[in-house]
């Protein structure tokens, strides 16, 4: 029987998960963030992800009671960053609670 790399890795508990190539280098994928279904784009080469403050509410994102952090962003301007802790994240049946 011949050892098929998906079989291999989803026996190591690794889950597929279907992404679309946006053109720019990234991923677009549809996930539920705390049962709110939405657009987000996977950056292979980012250290964090990053929701809009504005998109906040939408999700309805718990918030740590650490102070903010500046982060750097696109060009040179810095960005107010804030921990989200305690969501639910569903990808496609994948879910990572507390996240």
């Amino acid at each position: 029987m011949k050892n098929n790399l998906s079989i291999i890795l989803k026996k190591q508990g690794y889950h597929k998960i279907f992404l679309r190539n946006n053109g720019a280098g990234h991923f677009k994928l549809n996930i539920k963030v705390n049962c709110t279904t939405g657009n987000f784009i996977l950056d292979t080469g980012a250290s964090h992800t990053v929701v809009d403050e504005a998109a906040s509410g939408k999700f309805s994102l718990k918030f740590s009671n650490k102070a903010s952090k500046d982060a750097g962003g696109l060009g040179n301007s810095a960005l107010k960053t804030r921990k989200s802790t305690g969501n639910m994240i569903d990808l496609k049946g994948f879910q990572i609670k507390k996240a």
